[in-house]
């Protein structure tokens, strides 16, 4: 296998090209889509603008991905250069959290892990991270794939919670009968209370303009939960901010953006930005009112709105994403799995590296064992 270098900055219409070809003919999610990535690309300052990787047949393109370069990744007793694929390795830009990632490859593609990790040997990097992988689609299988003489390393393991709308069409049933019971109870005692009051309500953007209101809204009660929690929240710096308000601008039209408000009477309960993409609906953010009485849920209740609008609106997945938290994995029926990892050369720093923290770890164990603290 070869790889190609092509500058996203000096040919962007080659890039655009090569992308628009392999996605039309494979079946990548929609961080692997032209809309996101382009949105990416323009969103990032120039100096941190990855390189395009592409494996030709011919003239062909059969497979490619981004990468980008950090000089040193970890700084401790190592330091390695780290290559990131699909995302720049800059940890204040790389928190758009791009998920079910991988290779964008074409159907008629078979590589491997090791294919790649080959063709990229001579390359100047010591660490090749992977965020955020598909497992199911991911070439040779990485969770389980043989790549000696490189070491791969998991950092992360998720599960990706998400809703068959399929199941839920074909069975003619309302989608809380295939909840838990507790689950339900909980859903309907919110929707009891709240209609005391007054009927609950979604609202579903038809414009730039309604889905920038709802946007705008969502920020705010976000932001306003996290800044309690002490915690930055997914819009908390002026990069992230425009970076999801070009990506509404550039892509509602085309049907890529799902934002919703779900109100009971003037009261919003809640807000949700979603990614549409194939008929799949990647939930991404929420903001969500919790001034209201302790035992409404407006986490449950606008998922509930969104997922029964998904399913008359003929999609087919409502996907939660990365994360096995409890109101994801209640509200789910189905889930799939993601992996962070990292590759290393065979080098010897690496395996002086893994040598003492064996070391490391047996002496702990010695020192926990003989109650010395």
């Amino acid at each position: 296998m070869i790889l190609d270098r092509i500058s996203v900055t000096e040919n962007f219409e080659r890039t655009k090209e090569i992308w628009e070809f392999l996605e039309a003919s494979g079946n990548p999610s929609y961080f692997l889509s032209w809309g996101w990535v382009e949105n990416w690309i323009a969103s990032l300052p120039d100096a941190a603008k990855p390189e395009l990787r592409v494996c030709f047949d011919g003239e062909m393109p059969l497979m490619a991905f981004w990468v980008g370069k950090t000089h040193i990744t970890r700084k401790h007793l190592i330091r390695s250069r780290g290559w990131f694929v699909n995302a720049t390795g800059n940890p204040d830009l790389d928190r758009v959290w791009i998920e079910y990632n991988g290779f964008l490859c074409s159907p008629h593609a078979a590589f491997s892990l090791l294919d790649v990790l080959n063709a990229l040997q001579e390359d100047v990097w010591d660490e090749l991270y992977l965020p955020g992988l598909d497992v199911r689609s991911f070439p040779g299988n990485v969770a389980g794939a043989e790549i000696a003489p490189f070491r791969m390393i998991p950092e992360h393991d998720s599960l990706s919670p998400f809703v068959d709308l399929d199941i839920i069409r074909r069975e003619e049933k309302d989608y809380l009968t295939f909840l838990a019971s507790n689950t339900r109870y909980q859903i309907n005692r919110s929707y009891r209370l709240c209609e005391k009051t007054a009927s609950v309500q979604l609202d579903v953007a038809q414009d730039i303009t309604g889905a920038m209101a709802i946007y705008r809204e969502l920020v705010a009660l976000h932001e306003q939960v996290w800044s309690k929690r002490g915690t930055p929240g997914a819009f908390c710096t002026d990069y992230l901010y425009r970076f999801h308000e070009r990506l509404i601008e550039k892509r509602f039209d085309h049907g890529e953006i799902q934002l919703l408000r779900v109100r009971c009477g003037d009261v919003t309960l809640g807000c949700l930005y979603n990614f549409v993409y194939r008929n799949h609906v990647y939930f991404y953010q929420s903001g969500l009112n919790y001034r209201l009485d302790k035992q409404v849920k407006p986490g449950f209740m606008v998922h509930v709105e969104a997922v029964r609008h998904n399913v008359a609106a003929g999609n087919n997945i409502y996907d939660f994403m990365g994360g096995d938290t409890s109101y994801k994995m209640r509200l789910a029926t189905h889930h799939n799995r993601l992996i962070w990892v990292r590759v290393q050369k065979p080098l010897l720093r690496f395996k002086v590296e893994k040598n003492l923290k064996r070391i490391k770890g047996l002496i702990l164990g010695f020192l926990n064992a003989s109650g010395v603290t």
